[in-house]
């Protein structure tokens, strides 16, 4: 008996099909997810496949070209990617990096850009958490941490009304009124429109949250990634919120310590934290991220500042450090918030 979709997944499919890039995007990606790594000549139809997009050819090189990797001197081919980080992991990610894409190439308002700047740093951040943890598969975290929210960004950018219905709910309650207005999370949304595209059965287990609270002594490496992926874009949505800079160092804390032993971070969260942003920057041409002026790099300048500076620092002391700091975030000095709660750009009444 054939399965029924669900009449949300049917609004949403079509609503993706209306996009005029789709179906081309639609059939490499199928290609792809295609292929298997039993065939004898998957290999170089996998490489053939990524070189004839040019672009994707780039962004895969630059995202395998990491410090991970460096042991075996720069990568310049996709070849020599395929054999060197096996078939399974350059598949994963050209798929990923292929819907990445196209949903920049529908980010016509400021909102949906942020959403797509937010779900990048948190895959900057996954990544980063991945090899400071030991983990061995640090690009699939990337991907995994990037596409753990698909059910979200997919309906944020393709069923705006019902997205705003959602979101005038509070946070911690957004995914209960999914469920009221769409009939599924958007985890089975994401989940249900992964299976339609055919992508890869990690890409799918990546959008199951794992949270501390949860996460179990012995874990498998997808619920490992699951973790790491949690983890990732919770800490994002945190520097994110308008929220009291202190605080969100404080949160961010919490949420490290709740995963114990499956997560063990050697040395400062921050560190990972200042990491990524930089490799956010660094990205930002290559991967054509828009983040100047964002709120999300607003609040990573809110961030910054409290992780460096101690609430008991003088004017002085933060006056001198801010400029320092905005400036390498790009966060205009007026935007930023101190951890006493003035503005950057303002000094206070005190003479």
């Amino acid at each position: 008996m054939t399965q029924t979709r669900h009449p949300s997944v049917d609004r949403l499919l079509a609503a993706i099909r209306k996009t005029g890039e789709f179906p081309a995007m639609a059939k490499t990606v199928e290609l792809i997810s295609s292929l298997t790594s039993s065939e004898a000549t998957s290999s170089g139809v996998l490489a053939d496949t990524i070189l004839q997009d040019y672009g994707l050819t780039q962004k895969v090189l630059r995202l395998v070209n990491t410090v991970a990797y460096a042991q075996y001197d720069e990568i310049t081919t996709i070849t020599r990617a395929v054999l060197l980080m096996g078939f399974e992991r350059i598949r994963a990610i050209a798929t990923g990096l292929l819907l990445f894409e196209h949903l920049q190439k529908q980010a016509r308002t400021e909102s949906l850009v942020n959403t797509l700047n937010l779900s990048f740093f948190s895959a900057v951040l996954g990544r980063n958490i991945a090899d400071n943890s030991g983990f061995a598969d640090t690009e699939e975290a990337f991907i995994c941490a990037l596409f753990h929210r698909l059910g979200r960004l997919l309906v944020t950018f393709y069923l705006p009304e019902d997205y705003k219905i959602i979101q005038s709910a509070d946070d911690g309650k957004q995914d209960l009124k999914a469920c009221q207005v769409l009939g599924l999370t958007f985890q089975e949304m994401g989940v249900a429109v992964a299976g339609e595209l055919s992508l890869p059965q990690k890409l799918s287990d990546s959008m199951v949250r794992v949270p501390g609270s949860k996460s179990r002594g012995i874990l498998s490496p997808g619920e490992r990634l699951g973790c790491v992926a949690t983890l990732a874009n919770d800490i994002t949505d945190v520097l994110s919120a308008p929220d009291d800079p202190q605080k969100k160092c404080a949160e961010i804390d919490r949420l490290v310590g709740s995963y114990g032993s499956q997560i063990t971070i050697t040395g400062k969260i921050d560190d990972l934290i200042a990491k990524s942003v930089k490799e956010l920057k660094e990205s930002s041409t290559a991967f054509k991220l828009d983040l100047p002026g964002s709120r999300f790099m607003s609040g990573l300048g809110e961030w910054r500042v409290a992780s460096l500076v101690s609430p008991g620092a003088s004017a002085a002391g933060l006056a001198t450090l801010t400029p320092a700091v905005l400036n390498d975030l790009n966060v205009p000095r007026d935007q930023a918030i101190l951890p006493s709660g003035e503005t950057a750009g303002r000094p206070s009444g005190r003479r």
